[in-house]
């Protein structure tokens, strides 16, 4: 059977994705790997409906750090990628085989190699967790950000603790080889999702009297900050790549 070059690869909407909990390594080194699938982001998990607006960057720049290390990259689509994953699944569920994670990546990389050459599959999710701010500094998932603060503080506030929960943003990665074996699963912080905001509440009554204020506002869009998305896709690929972050290319290239 004649396989597909990987350079059409863009042309055709296929992948698969799945949350897996734990750590695992395999032989397979990213230095080794010269061609790499990404999977559309959370084509199994769903994806938090407040990223949404965000999914393009993220897979933006995470092509561009692969390429920045010599890679080959394609970027595959989501719904018959969902489709080839679920049809993976079905495959285990019919054989004697036991039905786990394991077995259906196998199956999944067996259908992806029968068409196209490739040496590894980046499997990518993003998610919302709870992070804890401790005087505006805020560290979860191997990442550390300072609170933005926007308006005005005045001589006090009310509203909001200083030890109080903050929305974050992290990203899940499962790299896998083209047998399906688990190569690396980790996960880390992006970027924090919300700022704090100050303003001013009218007491109740007759005296016309404003209390300080300070709220936490989500950002729009949730993830902004390139280069901290660039340090948490290094964190994660890292030992599977080098962790330290080459230079962005100047031009991004389109992901399909």
């Amino acid at each position: 059977m004649v396989k597909t070059p990987v350079c059409w690869l863009g042309l055709l909407p296929l992948i698969f994705a799945v949350l897996i909990p734990s750590c695992a390594s395999g032989p397979l080194a990213g230095t080794a790997a010269t061609t790499i699938i990404i999977a559309p982001f959370n084509v199994v998990s769903s994806l938090p409906p407040e990223l949404e607006g965000s999914t393009k960057m993220v897979s933006a720049v995470l092509v561009e750090y692969l390429e920045a290390h010599g890679k080959t990259v394609a970027v595959m689509g989501f719904r018959a990628g969902r489709d080839l994953w679920k049809a993976s699944i079905q495959e285990v569920r019919n054989s004697d085989d036991k039905r786990n994670f394991e077995n259906a990546a196998r199956v999944y990389a067996r259908k992806i190699g029968e068409q196209f050459e490739f040496d590894a599959l980046i499997v990518p999710s993003l998610f919302i967790q709870n992070a804890k701010m401790s005087s505006r500094t805020v560290k979860w998932d191997g990442a550390e950000q300072t609170m933005e603060q926007r308006g005005t503080l005045g001589t006090k506030y009310q509203g909001l603790r200083t030890s109080s929960n903050v929305r974050a943003a992290s990203l899940f990665i499962h790299v896998l080889d083209r047998e399906g074996g688990s190569v690396q699963t980790s996960r880390r912080g992006l970027e924090l999702i919300q700022h704090i905001e100050f303003g001013t509440k009218k007491r109740g009554g007759y005296s016309g009297t404003k209390d300080p204020q300070m709220n936490l506002v989500d950002d729009v869009p949730p993830i902004q900050d390139k280069d901290r998305v660039r340090a948490g896709i290094a964190s994660a690929l890292f030992p599977f790549l080098p962790e330290e972050i080459p230079t962005s290319p100047t031009t991004s290239p389109e992901a399909s």
